[in-house]
């Protein structure tokens, strides 16, 4: 069975989790493995209980349904069932401007706090997840307070225990300080105070005309501040225009990427054989935990470039191995000029392989094909699109119809001649 540990972003949940695992000794999962943040740092993943599963969604919570065992799994979506859930709820303001900060600083994806507070996001407005979780009566749903959980209030901590069947095997002892100090930018300052601060210097009055009766309701706002029209229409107009009257969160420096590798000191021998030649980053792991066993490195910014050696020439099928980063990825394979071929999806699951087969007209030799990767993944301070695993050419028939996920440019592909034995002849003659 499922415990849901539903929330809007950035309002608890995590919080929650910790809470969990140092209060009540259980580990949590996350119904997206959290592989943009949580579950893609070990000592993260430690700190919060993170229990990766390392599925597709729809089968990890129907396992999970179906099970004896209980399973708490944290969701930002809607009710899907009538299984038990903890809805965490914090002020408004407040969830709205640190969820602003974390699209714009963790995941990447740029928007504007109007945009936040307009519900331009999978999960919607705020006040209508809070509805539909914690104010229309959901049957089997504990619903319980950021602010409580994170002063260690002593009636919310009975209350999860009560409503889990579960006794506490330490004190509470959360210090945001601390939680800081691990993950600054996962972790801000808790502080509700300051993200209302920034709220009210860039749209008090829009969160207020779509918000505030769910403020009052919930006790966040025993009045909604009466604000001239003129102020609202401002800025609505503002918004219509994208003239916000301040800028999203800068994204953090990257580091310098590293130099072109020099393919004449690559000597190729086997069929398949790859290197990367531009565009990756230094390598690192393994991370076994993420399925990552054998050190890697990730492709940088939107367009990388690797080498293949083919042992034949002639209309030939390749077969890479990547993982990606994030949902929906598409990944466009091309030779170096002109840029031509279809982009193939990825689901996005480092954790989980995708083999993308490429179609086209091979000579023998060295040949360099660039790797088009969008979206990408702003991570710290790199932005980062794929791993490459592998590289394996399959053999098909002269004449038959190879099928495959990228057609590249059907003209021979650009060969660099390889240093050594001439691949055709297995000799070292010039010609």
């Amino acid at each position: 069975m499922i415990v849901w540990l539903a929330s809007f972003p950035r309002s608890g949940n995590t919080l929650l989790r910790i809470i969990l695992k140092d209060v009540f000794g259980v580990g949590t999962h996350s119904i997206y493995d959290d592989m943009l943040d949580i579950g893609a740092d070990g000592q993260l993943s430690a700190l919060v209980g993170h229990v990766h599963h390392g599925e597709a969604m729809a089968e990890f919570v129907d396992k999970a349904t179906a099970s004896e065992e209980r399973y708490y799994i944290k969701t930002h979506g809607y009710p899907v069932d009538d299984q038990p859930a903890i809805y965490v709820v914090r002020d408004g303001r407040s969830s709205v401007v640190s969820y602003w900060h974390y699209r714009n600083e963790i995941v990447g994806s740029p928007c504007t706090l109007e945009d936040v507070v307009l519900g331009d996001d999978f999960v919607g407005m705020w006040s209508e997840h809070v509805s539909v979780w914690a104010l229309r009566k959901r049957p089997n749903t504990l619903v319980l307070r950021y602010e409580d959980l994170a002063a260690g209030n002593p009636d919310a901590l009975a209350s999860i225990g009560a409503f889990l069947n579960l006794d506490p095997i330490a004190a509470f002892d959360v210090d945001f300080k601390s939680l800081h100090a691990a993950a600054p930018k996962f972790f801000r300052s808790g502080s509700n105070a300051k993200n209302i601060e920034e709220l009210d210097v860039r749209c008090p009055a829009l969160f207020d005309a779509l918000h505030g009766g769910v403020m009052k309701k919930l006790g966040y706002a025993k009045r909604i501040q009466e604000r001239p029209a003129s102020v609202l229409a401002g800025e609505i107009r503002a918004v219509a225009a994208g003239m916000a009257t301040a800028q999203p969160p800068v994204a953090p420096a990257r580091k310098a990427r590293p130099a072109k590798i020099d393919l004449a000191d690559w000597a190729p021998v086997a069929d398949g054989q790859w290197t990367p030649v531009e565009g990756f980053d230094d390598s690192e792991g393994p991370y076994p935990d993420l399925g990552l066993t054998e050190p890697f490195r990730w492709t940088l910014d939107s367009s990388c470039r690797i080498a293949v050696f083919s042992k034949r020439a002639g209309r030939r099928q390749l077969a890479l191995t990547l993982r990606g980063a994030v949902p929906n990825q598409q990944v466009r394979v091309s030779r170096l000029t002109p840029l031509k071929g279809k982009a193939a999806p990825l689901q996005g699951q480092i954790q989980t392989p995708h083999h993308l087969h490429v179609a086209g007209t091979f000579p023998a030799g060295v040949v360099e094909l660039v790797l088009d990767i969008d979206p990408c993944l702003v991570a710290e301070d790199r932005t980062v699109g794929v791993i490459v695993d592998d590289a394996t050419f399959v053999d098909v028939e002269p004449d038959s119809p190879v099928s495959a996920d990228v057609e590249i440019d059907p003209t021979p592909l650009e060969v660099m001649p390889p240093e050594g034995p001439n691949p055709a002849t297995g000799d070292d003659s010039q010609g």
